[in-house]
């Protein structure tokens, strides 16, 4: 029988979104390809539980490398800017080393993507993972 107090209700299982999904005590956040151009597009938008969570993001740049585009991820925590990564499609696809963010209960995360270059479109992706704790 699962443990019940730890899974949040808007919890699904292994599905893409905005969202942030939990399992047990851990949650998680695929986004899928997000067309985004130089207007930016949200990639991920969710609000935690009610407990903390050490979360990695992961960043990826699908964009054809000859298009030699910058694209650029901006990380906000109550509509507070927290961080800023860009990378060039012609220079790297994906971010190896993961952005650490502790994110604090009830708190609004919003990952949201640009193409710097040009008004043309293309997909970026993030993938967040992380323990939660002191979840009740």
């Amino acid at each position: 029988m699962p443990h019940e107090a730890s899974v949040q209700p808007e919890a699904s299982i292994a599905s893409t979104g905005k969202g942030i999904r939990y399992i047990e005590n851990w949650a998680y956040a695929l986004s899928g390809k997000v067309p985004c151009d130089n207007n930016g597009a949200t990639i991920i938008e969710s609000v935690t539980g009610s407990g903390f969570i050490l979360a990695n993001f992961d960043i990826f740049n699908f964009a054809d490398v000859s298009l030699n585009e910058d694209m650029s991820f901006l990380f906000s925590l109550n509509d507070l800017d927290i961080g800023y990564i860009r990378i060039g499609s012609g220079i790297e696809l994906y971010r190896s080393n993961p952005l650490t963010i502790l994110l604090p209960p009830f708190s609004k995360i919003t990952v949201s993507g640009k193409n710097e270059a040009s008004t043309s479109a293309n997909n970026l992706s993030v993938i967040m993972s992380g323990r939660v704790y002191g979840a009740e």
